[in-house]
């Protein structure tokens, strides 16, 4: 995670111009220009999520919008609770011990965004809590999910890290860093109830077909393979395409991040290195781009809590360092 805030620290002031004279093809949406215009001082986008093809964005305390099939910047959607708040003491306090003004704060407000079941959700950790989001903000459901195991010692430092969430058929799916590993954990959004699910060492999570998930799981050292976990029955099946390891001779590969799925089109795309890989047709995968026109040469490098969606007009598009980016790969559908 330090790694990720070093290089978001620099690339957001170092980027600045990167999104100047550049087509609608290969772009930067919630440009370091756009968010400090929109929001002055709040560094970039944050939590984002895809409905409907409309990716949606926090910038500040407010929720924009961006549409692919619209050209122009982002539009503003709502308003959310977002706040950073952060004290010393809370390494050491336990939540009953909060006072009730701070354990407000850290209840009410929008810790992520998800979207599934044809609604774009806001969810709350330290609270247990999600609801529906629309032009009028945020409208928590009265359900209290169970995510104690998230935190250490009953307080309110946390362990898990989101880096990809969805709902679907009434769940609450959460993927995210957990220590040294990575978990994938599901609530009801009925009962509240949790469930931790087996990912055999998987990487980088995105949904995949009806009640399944796609995962990059690194089987050893030196391999990572491509897998679908079916949510209803925990059972794994192993894809045939070969995933390219690109990391130094003799050392573990890159860490795959960016991983997304197209159901339309039954494309598979990652991004791994400072190249965007993709698979058609259940073919192996090949290098189809990359985001150097945008970064004037500057390297990036991969994460697994980079989310990434494939666009209608066949673009990818990867929320990292603080923005999106967006590029069409060299072999479209």
């Amino acid at each position: 995670m330090k790694k990720i805030v070093c290089y978001i620290l620099i690339l957001c002031c170092c980027l600045g111009t990167a999104a100047a004279a550049i087509d609608t093809d290969n772009e930067i949406i919630f440009s370091p220009e756009f968010c400090s215009s929109a929001e002055p001082g709040s560094g970039g986008v944050g939590h984002t999520a895809c409905l409907d093809s409309v990716i949606y964005g926090v910038v500040g305390k407010n929720l924009y919008r961006w549409d692919p099939a619209d050209s122009g910047d982002p539009q503003f959607f709502c308003t959310l609770p977002v706040n950073e708040y952060w004290d010393d003491s809370f390494m050491t306090l336990k939540k009953e011990e909060l006072a009730g003004d701070v354990l407000e704060l850290l209840t009410s407000r929008v810790d992520g965004l998800a979207a599934g079941d044809g609604k774009l959700w806001g969810y709350n950790l330290t609270g247990g809590r999600i609801g529906e989001i629309d032009e009028a903000g945020i409208h928590w459901l009265p359900v209290t999910m169970d995510m104690s195991g998230f935190f250490r010692d009953g307080g309110v430092v946390r362990h898990f890290h989101p880096c990809n969430a969805f709902v679907d058929h009434g769940y609450l799916y959460l993927f995210g860093e957990d220590g040294d590993s990575f978990s994938l954990v599901r609530f009801s959004l009925d009962s509240g109830e949790s469930e931790r699910i087996s990912n055999r060492n998987a990487e980088c999570c995105c949904p995949y077909g009806d009640r399944q998930v796609l995962l990059v799981r690194r089987e050893d050292s030196k391999t990572l393979k491509l897998s679908v976990l079916d949510l209803n029955t925990g059972s794994m099946e192993d894809l045939p395409q070969k995933l390219p390891v690109p990391g130094k001779s003799g050392g573990e590969p890159d860490t795959a991040g960016g991983l997304a799925y197209d159901a339309d089109s039954g494309r598979i795309c990652f991004f791994l290195g400072e190249t965007v890989w993709a698979s058609d047709g259940g073919n192996d995968f090949v290098p189809v781009g990359n985001f150097n026109p945008l970064t004037n040469g500057m390297p990036l490098t991969s994460d697994p809590c980079f989310p990434a969606w494939i666009l209608p007009d066949g673009r990818y598009a990867i929320c990292m360092y603080c923005s999106l980016y967006v590029c069409r790969p060299e072999t479209g559908r």
